[in-house]
C-alpha cells in the first residue's frame, strides 16, 4: 500500500487491522463511491493518454496530475460526511495505485515518443541524402543528354567518313596490287641475282682450282686440259670484260706514271731527310758504341711481329731509355710530320706494331729503369719496358705476382699489355687490364711532346675523369705509355690443375657454368682446346696429350686459393660431378707443380704449333660477320691492328666511329702515331 499524498508505503500490520474491523456497510458505501469515481477515472485516463501523445514536456503532465489530484480531493471532501476516516484512507490507497500505474504508462509513452523523434530525425537525414542524390542524378542525366546530342552529330559525320574510307580502301587495294607485282619482280630479280652470285662463286672456285693446278704442274696434264676447256668459255667472256676495263684504264696509266715519277722524287727527298733525322736522334739519345752494337743485334726482332708480317727498314728504329727522350723524339716528329710506330715485345698477331710504309719504329725495350712496389697496398709502379716475367720475379719475394698471365710472358712488355688490354689465362678471376690499371704516364704527340700523368697510385680516386683507361687498349694510337701503375695480386698457397676430355661443345659450356657455380671465387683459369689444335701441339711441339686418344675438345681448368684442403676438396667434387653428369668422358688431375706445368705446356705451345702446321690468322670475313651477328667480338685479345682493320666497321656504329676519331684527333692532332690501323685520324 502507498500513501497517496506522501508516496510512503504503509505498514502491513496497520493495513490488516483496517481490513479486519471494516463493517459491511462501510464496504458497500466504498463500492458505491468507487462506482461514482469510475467515470472520473475514465476521463482521467483519456486525458493521460492524450497528454502522453501530444505533450512536449514534463510540465504539462505534472499539471494534469495535479488537477487530477485536486479533483480527487474535492470528491473526498464531498463524501467525507458519509465515509469514515478509514474508508477515505482505503480510497487514497487505491487511487495511489492508479496514479503510480499512470506514471509508468506516461514514462513508457515518453520513451516511445523519444524513439519516434530519433527515427524521424534519421528519416529526415535519409530524405536529404536521397534528395542530394536525386539532384546529382538529374545533373548526370542532363550531361548524358548533351553527350547523346553530340553522338547524334558525330553519327552524321561518321557516315561521311565511312564514305571517304571506302574510297581510300579502293585506292589502297589498287596500290597493294601494284606493290604485289613489284614484289614479284623484286623476287625474280633476287633469284636472278642469287643465280649470278652462285655462278660467280663457281667461277671463283674454278679460278682457284686453276691457280692450284698451275702451281702443281706435276698433276696429270689431261685433267688440267679438261678443266681448262670447261672454264675456257667463261674466261673468254672475262677477257672481253678485262679488255673493256683496260681501255678505260689506259688513260689513267699515263696519270699514274706521272704520279709515280713525283713519288720517286719525293721518296728521294724523304730518304735524304731520314739520314738527317738519324743524325738528330743520335744526338738526342747520346748513343755510344756499346748501345749501337746492342741496337744492331736487336734489329732483327724489331723487323718482324709474331707471325712475320712484314720486313722493315733498319735505319728507322730508335730505342729511348726515358720519358724525356720519348718526348724529344715525338716533338721532333710532330714538327717534321713524321709517322711513328711504337713496339713492345712484338708478340701480337694482327700487325699492330709493324709499320705499313716508312714509319719510324720506337722500341720500348730499354724503358726498364724504374720499379717500385708497395707491399701494403699491393700497387706496382714501373716503366713500360719491363718484361712481364721480370715483374713476376721482382714481386715473388713479397709473395705477390702480376694479375695478367700470358703464354708470351717471357717476351711481352707490360706497356704492350696495357696498350692491347691483354686478358690472358687468369682473366676469368682477375679481369683484363682495365680492371687492374690505376694510372699511366703518357707522352703525347703534340708540339711540346707533353708528358702527362693520368690517374694515380690510389685504388680509390675520383678527383678527375678516369682518362687513363682511354689508353688501355688504344694500340699506341693516342700516346706512348712510358710508366704504369697497377695492382698486383698475392701468390696463392693452393693450386689445383686438371684437364678434361669433352665430347662436344655443348658439354664445354655446361662445364663452364658448373665451374662458376661450384668453384666460385677460386676459379682462375678455364682454357679451351679443339682437336685440330691438340693434333698440331702433339706433332710439332712434341708435347704429349695425356689421353689415349685426342678428344674432340679439351678443357684446362685451374683454381688458386689459400686453403689447401678446402680447395682440393671443392675441385674433386666438381670433377666428380662432371663425370656423373657425363659432361666429360676422361680427365687428368695434376699432382704437383711439375705435372701442372706439363698440362700448361699444351696450352702455351698451341700458337706456335698451328703456325708450323701452316694455319694462318687471316680469317674469312664470313666468320667475322657470324661472330658479330651472334653478339661476339672480332678482337678479344690482340686488338685490331692491320689485319682486322677492314672489318672494324662491322661491329661499330657510325656514332661510335665518329667519337673514336674525335678522341684520336684530340690526343694526336696530326695523326702521326701508328697510322693506317685501328682508328683513323679525323681530317
Amino acid at each position: 500500500m502507498f500513501d497517496a499524498i506522501n508516496g510512503n508505503k504503509l505498514g502491513t500490520a496497520k493495513q490488516d487491522k483496517l481490513y479486519k474491523h471494516k463493517p459491511l456497510e462501510s464496504e458497500m458505501e466504498e463500492k458505491t463511491n468507487i462506482i461514482k469515481l469510475e467515470p472520473m477515472l475514465a476521463m482521467l485516463s483519456k486525458q493521460v493518454i492524450n497528454d502522453s501523445k501530444f505533450a512536449n514536456n514534463n510540465s504539462t503532465l505534472d499539471a494534469n496530475r495535479h488537477n487530477c489530484r485536486n479533483d480527487l480531493n474535492d470528491n473526498i471532501k464531498i463524501n467525507q460526511n458519509d465515509l469514515s476516516y478509514k474508508q477515505l484512507e482505503h480510497q487514497f490507497l487505491d487511487l495511489a495505485k492508479i496514479s503510480n500505474g499512470k506514471d509508468i504508462i506516461i514514462e513508457g509513452q515518453r520513451k516511445e515518443l523519444r524513439e519516434s523523434n530519433e527515427k524521424l530525425t534519421s528519416l529526415t537525414k535519409l530524405f536529404n541524402n536521397a534528395k542530394d542524390e536525386l539532384l546529382l542524378t538529374k545533373d548526370k542525366v542532363m550531361a548524358i543528354e548533351k553527350e547523346l546530342d553530340i553522338f547524334v552529330e558525330l553519327g552524321k559525320d561518321q557516315k561521311d567518313l565511312e564514305n571517304l574510307l571506302q574510297e581510300e580502301r579502293k585506292k589502297l587495294e589498287h596500290e597493294i596490287c601494284k606493290n604485289e607485282s613489284l614484289l614479284k619482280n623484286i623476287a625474280n630479280l633476287e633469284s636472278e641475282n642469287l643465280a649470278l652470285k652462285t655462278e660467280l662463286t663457281r667461277t671463283s672456285q674454278k679460278f682457284s682450282e686453276l691457280e692450284f693446278l698451275i702451281n702443281n704442274l706435276g698433276r696429270d696434264k689431261r685433267s688440267l686440259k679438261i678443266e681448262l676447256e670447261e672454264t675456257c668459255d667463261q674466261l673468254t667472256q672475262k677477257c672481253k670484260d678485262l679488255n673493256a676495263l683496260n681501255e678505260e684504264l689506259a688513260h689513267d696509266n699515263i696519270t699514274l706514271i706521272e704520279r709515280e715519277q713525283k713519288a720517286i722524287t719525293q721518296l728521294e727527298q724523304i730518304t735524304k731527310d731520314q739520314y738527317e733525322q738519324r743524325d738528330h736522334w743520335d744526338e738526342v739519345l747520346q748513343k755510344n758504341e756499346t748501345q749501337i752494337s746492342e741496337l744492331t743485334s736487336s734489329l732483327f726482332n724489331a723487323k718482324n711481329e709474331f707471325n712475320n708480317l712484314v720486313d722493315i727498314n733498319d735505319e728507322l728504329s730508335r730505342s729511348p731509355e726515358s720519358a724525356k727522350q720519348v718526348s724529344s723524339i715525338l716533338k721532333y716528329c710532330y714538327d717534321k710530320n713524321l709517322a711513328v710506330v711504337t713496339q713492345s715485345g712484338n708478340t701480337g698477331l694482327v700487325g699492330g706494331s709493324i709499320p705499313v710504309h716508312d714509319e719510324i719504329i720506337l722500341s720500348m725495350k730499354r724503358m726498364n729503369r724504374n720499379f717500385c712496389f708497395d707491399s701494403i697496398s699491393g700497387i706496382v709502379k714501373c716503366d713500360s719496358g719491363y718484361i712481364l716475367e721480370e715483374l713476376n720475379q721482382k714481386l715473388a719475394p713479397h709473395r705477390y705476382t702480376m694479375p695478367v698471365d700470358l703464354g708470351a710472358k717471357g717476351s711481352c712488355l707490360i706497356g704492350g699489355n696495357v696498350a692491347t688490354s691483354a686478358g690472358g689465362i687468369r682473366m676469368i678471376r682477375y679481369g683484363s687490364m682495365h680492371a687492374n690499371v690505376l694510372g699511366l704516364q703518357v707522352v703525347l704527340p703534340d708540339k711540346e711532346g707533353s708528358v702527362v700523368n693520368f690517374g694515380s697510385g690510389l685504388r680509390k680516386d675520383n678527383t678527375d675523369l678516369h682518362l687513363a683507361h682511354l689508353f688501355v687498349g688504344s694500340e699506341g694510337q693516342l700516346g706512348i705509355i712510358t710508366n704504369v701503375q697497377m695492382l698486383a695480386v698475392s701468390l696463392p698457397s693452393s693450386v689445383n690443375t686438371a684437364m678434361l676430355a669433352v665430347p662436344n661443345f655443348e658439354s664445354c659450356k655446361k662445364i663452364l657454368a658448373l665451374a662458376k657455380n661450384k668453384l666460385g671465387e677460386i676459379l682462375t683459369s678455364f682454357e679451351f682446346l679443339d682437336n685440330s689444335t691438340m693434333e698440331c701441339v702433339n706433332t710439332f711441339s712434341k708435347v704429349k696429350i695425356p689421353f689415349d686418344e685426342i678428344p674432340p675438345f679439351a678443357l684446362l681448368i685451374e683454381t688458386t686459393g689459400n686453403s689447401i684442403d678446402s680447395d682440393k676438396e671443392r675441385m674433386e667434387k666438381f670433377l666428380a660431378e662432371c663425370f656423373e653428369e657425363e659432361y666429360a668422358f676422361d680427365g687428368v688431375s695434376a699432382n704437383g707443380p711439375t705435372e701442372a706445368a706439363a698440362l700448361w705446356d699444351i696450352r702455351e705451345g698451341a700458337p706456335l704449333s698451328v703456325v708450323k702446321e701452316g694455319y694462318v690468322y687471316n680469317i674469312h670475313p664470313f666468320i667475322y660477320e657470324w661472330v658479330i651477328d651472334h653478339g661476339g667480338s672480332i678482337s678479344a685479345e690482340h686488338g685490331i691492328g692491320q689485319l682486322k682493320r677492314p672489318y672494324y666497321q662491322m661491329g661499330v656504329c657510325e656514332s661510335r666511329k665518329y667519337l673514336s676519331k674525335s678522341v684520336k684527333t684530340l690526343f694526336d692532332p696530326k695523326g702521326i702515331l701508328n697510322p693506317y690501323k685501328f682508328v683513323s685520324h679525323q681530317s
